[in-house]
């Protein structure tokens, strides 16, 4: 009671003093130690009711357990009798089926009993689903008992299966109860959660063992061989039955539940392993066969599996007792904590009770009589602490410094007074440090300003960014009313705005400065500036010059000009000014004038930074034409390799063509306008296997260009491809429209009518295969005048799907393709070397969906151009000649079209004839007026024919006839002893002209 009042007094004074403070602290160790107390207690209590319904719940967990077990030897029974064929069988087992089903059913109604203990609504839900199962199991047991009273014949072959899914369902209905009631549970102790698992790894070796008991007794009752179904569920079980063997051993040594179980799980795996070794060679192995009786008996196996199921059931009820006993032990314990805690509880508040007292009387009442005496001292009265009696404790030792304080009170106030003077001038001291920090703070902002916008300005690399960086920076950080950067014009003499702040912007179009404006440098501050030196203007209205007077009526009064300068050059001028007169300092000076060195540095570095970029620019283009060449040389090589075999193809062609125009007056009109478009068709082909040696090389003057009618060029276009654009898309149901818009009176065009009409072909081929699905193509020709003169323009349009960007800058290259393997990526490159030969233009114009218009632009013909024309070559008179080649056509064409002519023609089919027929002239090569023969040709070529005929006769002209006569009259290659060269595939006229230059004096020799 007394300590409550104390405490109550303690806690109602308007300050706590010691006395109170040690009051409040004894009665807070005394609540806390009862407030420990009891809620230890009340944990205790709880753990303690747990523990019963630990206790009671593993007891229903055993009812729910024992229910599987007897479901499980229900169902292997009557499987076992489903499978039976004998009836002593059946009737051996039939009473054992009968108390399993009163016991399954039994075990199951004790159990969903025992379950109303524990509501849940996961309990409950179980629980129906487990009734309803239990009921579909006693619906099937009457037609389970009518299948056993007929033969095994009789019976329904499903009907077992049935049974085993519905029993088997049932016993994982029941494990599924039982796993969801002790689950809440498993979480209390981890040695309780073991034993479950134990508890559960029991249940299934169990259940396995007597599916494996059903199946070994049914075999051994009929004396049968097991079917592959059979063994392969007697391993599967064997494997579950050992790996479940393993886990339980291993569960019972991690929670210590060995020890008492050793016994009984010893004898459960010995039986176990006895069985297992028993008949592992009768029913465990693939495809094994007895022949006669199996080694035991059903009876024996019905012995010893009963053995070993009750040894499991000895196993299992060891471990119940386990389990009990560890719940009784813990429950024990927690009992005697709780008797524990209420003893130390009393104890320990009995404590407090007493130290309550020793406080009061030993510390309390004596501080009190201390404080007492220290307020009559402060008041100058003598007193005596110790009141008269000296104690050895810490109060006696408190009032002996208290006597001495009093003693040295006196001094301690001197020493006060020397201690103000010394506070005093610390104060003074503090300022002045203060005001050094304050500078060394500003510089150090400075410095990491600067620091930061040297980082800025150096990831740029174009003037423009670096200049926006450091004007924005300064006037946002610095900070400034007006900042710009200028760079000098040397020639006018100025500076030119580059780049003023944002905020700025009203000051400069105000004065007249916006970014691109000049200010001229006048003897004032900027052309001290020019000349490399920091500029700072105090206060603009006093100086009489154009530019500050300038910024003073901007509003501003003082100005900071800072040189970018690189290398003693100076290129421009930082410029910095503010609203108030004398308003930057030395440090802001130095700074500004740091930063520009940077700026400076930073734009040098740019303006490296751009020449290098122009300089790799320029060495890429470089290497790109350097590789394009590349590609047209390799082009040119493979083009040469196939010239040959082409040209001796179209030889006779073009010879029997030309003949036939020549000598057959009779022809109809329409068979000869054919022929003519053949002659065509072969020039033109002709001239594109000429051209392939020169792929993309710029036109010699050797190249002889003519007028050409531009209207009758494009309708030959049409008639060439025709067939392309009428016939085929017919065949496949499009239509492609083919248009004209022509000119009238246009000019003629210079330039080679074979390769324009086959860049003309190329284009309309490309036109109709951008036209999948039909469209229109237009041939438009015109007439412009331009710088350069009056040039004749060919225009290929149609409306298909056109191209995009990328696709419009590669479609001129060597092999580029979108036509996938329908095209050889040659066409509109061919079309580019004859623009290049005829210098001449292209242009295209495309965009996906948009259609394409390849435009070509040709110089127009002059007048007196026009009229020029080669003279027609009038055939000879009679002459002997030898003509020499390999290939049979081609010879026999050339000796029909020659002797047409009224020539005598001897023919060789090759070198090496050649060189026969030479020598049974007897050694005259005269007899011959002139030699024709082949370049290659296998064993003797065309330059030893050559050879030959010139030591027999000098006089004798050897024109030399070959499919590579163009790539070698452009690079001058003529061989020894051959007089003329001629292309293949040859022109009748070429070879009357060729004939008449290098024969005429040897008939008129002859004729003499």
């Amino acid at each position: 009671m007394k300590a409550g009042l104390a405490l109550i007094k303690a806690w109602s004074a308007p300050t706590l003093s010691i006395r109170h403070v040690l009051l409040l602290i004894t009665a807070a160790l005394t609540l806390m130690i009862a407030f420990l107390a009891a809620r230890d207690l009340l944990s205790n209590g709880e753990r303690l009711n747990r523990a019963h319904e630990l206790r009671d719940a593993i007891a229903v967990s055993d009812l729910l357990f024992d229910a599987t077990g007897k479901i499980s030897i229900e169902r292997d029974l009557a499987l076992s009798m489903l499978q039976a064929s004998d009836a002593e069988t059946l009737e051996s087992l039939q009473e054992p089926l009968s108390d399993s089903r009163q016991a399954s059913d039994a075990a199951i109604a004790t159990a969903l009993d025992a379950l109303h203990r524990f509501p849940g609504s996961d309990l409950l839900a179980l629980q129906d689903q487990l009734r309803q199962r239990r009921d579909e199991i006693v619906a099937m047991r009457p037609t389970i008992d009518a299948a056993l009273s007929v033969t095994a014949s009789g019976r329904d072959s499903a009907l077992a299966s049935r049974w085993e899914a519905t029993s088997t369902a049932l016993m994982t209905d029941v494990e599924n109860l039982w796993l969801g009631f002790v689950r809440p549970f498993s979480n209390d102790d981890a040695v309780l959660t073991q034993h479950l698992r134990y508890r559960h790894m029991l249940r299934t070796i169990t259940d396995y063992t007597g599916r494996e008991r059903s199946i070994i007794g049914q075999l051994l009752s009929e004396n049968v061989n097991p079917s592959l179904e059979q063994t392969a569920e007697l391993l599967r079980g064997q494997g579950m039955l050992d790996q479940s063997w393993r886990l339980s051993r291993l569960i019972a040594d991690e929670s210590g539940l060995y020890p008492a179980i050793a016994a009984e799980y010893n004898d459960a795996e010995s039986h176990y392993a006895t069985l297992h070794d028993m008949t592992r060679e009768m029913f465990y192995v693939q495809g094994a066969r007895y022949r006669g009786v199996y080694p035991i008996g059903p009876d024996l196996w019905f012995e010893l599996s009963s053995q070993a199921s009750e040894s499991l059931a000895a196993l299992r009820d060891a471990s119940r007792n386990a389990t009990r006993a560890y719940l009784d032990d813990m429950i024990a314990k927690i009992e005697r904590t709780i008797f524990l805690q209420v003893l130390i509880s009393l104890l320990a508040l009995a404590l407090c009770g007493a130290g309550f007292w020793l406080i009061m009387a030993r510390a309390i009442r004596p501080i009190d009589r201390i404080v007492d005496a220290l307020t009559r001292a402060v008041r100058g009265e003598a007193v005596d602490f110790a009141g008269g009696a000296r104690r050895d404790d810490e109060i006696g030792k408190l009032t002996t410094v208290l006597d001495a304080f009093q003693d040295n009170l006196e001094e301690v106030r001197r020493t006060a007074d020397e201690l103000d003077q010394t506070a005093r001038a610390l104060e003074e001291e503090v300022v002045v440090r203060r005001g050094a920090e304050q500078r060394t703070h500003e510089q150090l902002e400075r410095l990491a300003l600067l620091h930061q916008i040297s980082r800025a300005i150096g990831e740029r690399q174009d003037l423009g960014s670096i200049f926006k960086v450091a004007v924005g920076n300064v006037e946002e950080r610095l900070p400034a009313d007006f900042v710009c950067v200028c760079t000098y014009e040397r020639a006018d003499n100025c500076l030119k705005v580059e780049r003023h702040g944002q905020a700025s912007a009203a000051r400069a179009i105000a004065m007249a400065m916006t970014e691109g404006a000049l200010v001229a440098i006048d003897a004032n501050g900027l052309s001290r500036c020019m000349s490399g030196r920091l500029v700072y203007e105090s206060n603009l209205t006093d100086l009489p010059f154009p530019f500050p007077q300038r910024l003073a009526e901007g509003g501003l009064r003082s100005l900071v000009a800072a040189p970018l300068q690189v290398e003693s050059q100076v290129f421009g001028a930082l410029i910095v000014a503010r609203a108030q007169a004398e308003a930057f300092s030395s440090g802001e000076c130095e700074f500004l004038r740091q930063l520009s060195e940077h700026v400076a540095l930073a734009a040098h570095q740019a303006q490296l930074n751009e020449a290098l970029q122009r300089a790799y620019d320029e060495l890429r283009q470089t290497q790109e034409v350097a590789t394009q060449q590349e590609r047209l040389r390799a082009l040119g090589q493979m083009a040469s390799g196939i010239a040959h075999d082409i040209n001796n193809a179209l030889s006779p062609i073009a010879l029997y063509t030309e003949s036939l125009l020549n000598t057959e007056p009779g022809l109809s009109k329409v068979g000869r306008g054919k022929l003519e478009v053949v002659q065509r068709a072969i020039d033109d082909a002709a001239r594109t296997i000429a051209r392939m040696n020169e792929f993309y090389r710029k036109r010699d003057a050797a190249l002889e260009l003519a007028p050409v009618h531009t209207n009758v060029l494009v309708k030959q276009v049409m008639d060439l491809t025709q067939a392309r654009w009428r016939d085929m898309p017919q065949e496949r149901g499009d239509v492609v429209e083919m248009r004209t818009d022509l000119t009238a009176d246009i000019p003629a065009l210079l330039g080679v009518e074979s390769e324009i009409r086959e860049a003309l072909t190329n284009l309309v081929f490309n036109a109709i295969d951008a036209l999948p699905l039909g469209g229109a193509v237009t041939l438009r020709t015109r007439s412009t005048t331009g710088p350069d003169g009056s040039s004749v323009d060919i225009e290929v349009i149609d409306n298909g799907h056109g191209m995009d960007e990328a696709t419009r800058s590669k479609c001129l290259e060597p092999f580029f393709t979108t036509k996938g393997e329908r095209g050889t990526g040659l066409g509109l490159a061919m079309v580019y070397g004859m623009v290049q030969r005829h210098s001449a233009g292209i242009e295209i114009d495309s965009a996906p969906g948009q259609g394409t218009t390849v435009r070509l632009k040709f110089q127009a013909a002059t007048a007196s151009a026009d009229q020029t024309g080669a003279p027609i070559a009038r055939p000879l008179k009679r002459l002997r000649l030898l003509i020499v080649d390999d290939d049979p056509i081609l010879l026999r064409s050339l000796r029909d079209v020659l002797a047409a002519d009224g020539h005598a023609v001897t023919s060789a089919a090759g070198g090496a004839a050649a060189l026969e027929m030479i020598d049974g002239a007897g050694g005259d090569a005269r007899v011959f007026d002139a030699v024709i023969t082949d370049l290659g040709m296998p064993g003797v070529d065309g330059r030893r024919v050559a050879a030959a005929v010139k030591q027999k006769s000098e006089t004798t002209p050897v024109i030399l006839l070959t499919g590579w006569g163009e790539r070698m009259r452009a690079e001058e290659e003529t061989p020894p002893n051959v007089d003329s060269i001629v292309s293949k595939p040859p022109k009748l006229a070429e070879l009357r002209a060729v004939l008449a230059a290098h024969c005429s004096a040897n008939v008129q020799t002859r004729s003499a």
